[in-house]
């Protein structure tokens, strides 16, 4: 008996695939910028497996997880800079 219910990597797969493809008509700062964008979606596919979450949802999540968490430390670093004026 086979699986019946697609794993999150199998369902994020033509995302990927599509974001690979458009990435290399991009200009190659933009190319870099998809391409990190691509790691941090994938970086939770795990998690979206038991999270029950829609996949591509998980994936957008994923992003936005990752940016919210590099804007606190960019916050953190200013707020840390401005202390020692």
């Amino acid at each position: 008996m086979g699986r019946t219910v697609p794993t999150a990597r199998a369902v994020l797969r033509p995302v990927v695939e599509g974001i690979l493809r458009m990435s290399e008509m991009l200009p190659e700062e933009e190319r870099r910028a998809a391409l990190h964008i691509l790691e941090s979606g994938k970086r939770r596919v795990p998690e979206a497996s038991f999270g029950g979450l829609d996949s591509q949802f998980s994936f957008l999540l994923s992003v936005l997880i990752d940016l919210e968490r590099r804007v606190r430390q960019l916050e953190a670093a200013r707020d840390a800079g401005e202390r020692h004026r």
